[in-house]
């Protein structure tokens, strides 16, 4: 049985990107209990606490950097960014202008097929070396889900 969103893809403006950030952004605005399951995540991936965040998307930096889905705190702080590279590339300015607009203690978070895993991490890992070179490890402030895995850990908190 085919999904109610993919009936309507082909009438929606937009890449496939657009519209599952659009998409995953108001269950998370809607959602307390999705909200808490992103919430888990980032603290099981990184250690960081971060709690009932308010999410918005495509929210232009000074360095004209466009991440599809940020989460901010009370304070106005972004402390995740949240971007779906399905089929297309990297752009000039990711991961490093997103790394560089982040407090400490936040998370930026690529979610993509399985089978771009592998390529979107090499590729996000040249360029994160080329800019931060004596920086390493789960302390680079970034990780990488396959659309599955993370889709699956929403699932636990929410059940889709």
């Amino acid at each position: 049985m085919p999904s109610l969103l993919g009936q309507f893809y082909s009438r929606i403006k937009g890449s496939q990107e657009d519209i599952a950030s659009e998409s995953l952004t108001y269950i998370l605005q809607k959602s307390l209990n999705a909200r808490q399951a992103l919430d888990s995540l980032v603290f099981y991936d990184s250690g960081i606490v971060v709690s009932d965040l308010t999410y918005r998307t495509q929210q232009v930096g000074e360095n004209k950097e466009r991440p599809d889905i940020s989460g901010f705190d009370d304070s106005g702080i972004e402390k995740v960014i949240l971007e779906a590279k399905f089929w297309s590339a990297l752009t000039a300015n990711q991961p490093v202008e997103y790394l560089n607009r982040m407090p400490e203690n936040s998370v930026l978070i690529f979610i993509c097929p399985a089978l771009r895993t592998r390529s979107i991490f090499s590729e996000v890992m040249i360029r994160h070396r080329r800019i931060f070179p004596f920086q390493t490890g789960a302390s680079d402030g970034f990780w990488l889900h396959g659309t599955h895995d993370f889709r699956s850990q929403l699932q636990l908190g929410f059940r889709i």
